[in-house]
């Protein structure tokens, strides 16, 4: 589960003026499934610790009418679109059609700022009729046309469904799927958890603050693997797969034993040049 100092997931129809609170049901996967309608005044916002530059968006209920998103940022006194997004839900030009990360570049000349308190800033006036929230930056998402979807979990993801069976073919198996669940078709709840185990083991040895800071996820693809397959074995009974468990666990281990992991050490929401060049033990500065 997501902390709501870390994620704020709210929409807005501007038309009505009617705010939906949804952070504690797409914060985790066991909550209700959430219908979310975008259009030109209908919006999906998140409010952040820090900024960001990508989520991973778990669709329930796929949207069937193609559109275009529109990203924006608040930058202190307007919301000003984001330079590119690269949407990985979308296909054949139909957003939220699938499940899949959403990535975005900001302008740099137009950076996000920091609001204290949504009731607290002149022009975020659309707050006024809504929650008063602190401490937060944010970032909207709309569409050119009215698109309608039913959604799961908004989070972090940094493994696939193939590259785990790739690197453990026996996964597989129905029949090892079946073991964990009956009629369990592939292993997105433990790659969410392992790609969470991932984000607190960060945190823990402060190599980051808050989970935006995780602006490279390909950094993260490897130990994302290894600890999704550990979960896996553990959960199928330490007894019958106690050597699938310590392989996975050396080589987690192995793979987050790197010196740089590019996190976006001065929380801008942007991986900067500077940055790849920032060791592990510095990374808290």
């Amino acid at each position: 589960m997501i902390s709501i100092n870390d994620q704020r997931v709210l929409a807005y129809n501007s038309g009505g003026g009617s705010w939906s609170d949804y952070t504690k049901e797409l914060s985790t996967r066991e909550g209700a499934n959430p219908v979310v309608t975008l259009s030109p005044t209908q919006y999906l916002y998140f409010g952040s610790f820090f900024p960001f530059n990508n989520k991973y968006i778990d669709v329930f209920t796929a949207n069937v009418t193609a559109a275009s998103l529109d990203i924006e940022v608040f930058n202190g006194t307007a919301w000003v679109s984001v330079n590119e997004i690269f949407d990985y839900t979308d296909s054949s030009g139909t957003p939220f059609a699938q499940s899949g990360v959403i990535q975005f570049t900001t302008d740099k000349n137009d950076v996000w700022s920091f609001v204290g308190d949504t009731h607290d800033n002149s022009y975020l006036t659309e707050f006024s009729s809504g929650p008063s929230i602190y401490d937060k930056y944010w970032l909207r998402v709309s569409s050119d046309i009215s698109t309608t979807m039913t959604l799961n979990y908004i989070g972090q993801l940094f493994c696939s469904e193939q590259e785990l069976r790739d690197a453990y073919p026996q996964l597989n198996a129905s029949a090892i799927l079946n073991s964990w669940e009956s009629g369990k078709t592939d292993w997105l709840d433990q790659r969410i958890s392992g790609s969470e185990y991932i984000v607190s083991d960060l945190k823990r040895r402060g190599i980051i603050i808050e989970r935006s800071q995780v602006v490279e996820n390909a950094v993260l693809n490897e130990p994302a693997i290894h600890r999704t397959a550990q979960l896996i074995y553990s959960g199928l009974g330490p007894r019958n797969y106690a050597e699938e468990i310590k392989t996975a666990a050396d080589a987690y281990k192995d793979s987050m034993n790197m010196n740089k992991f590019e996190q976006d050490a001065n929380a801008n929401g942007q991986k900067d040049r500077q940055e790849i060049n920032i060791s592990t033990h510095r990374a808290t500065r």
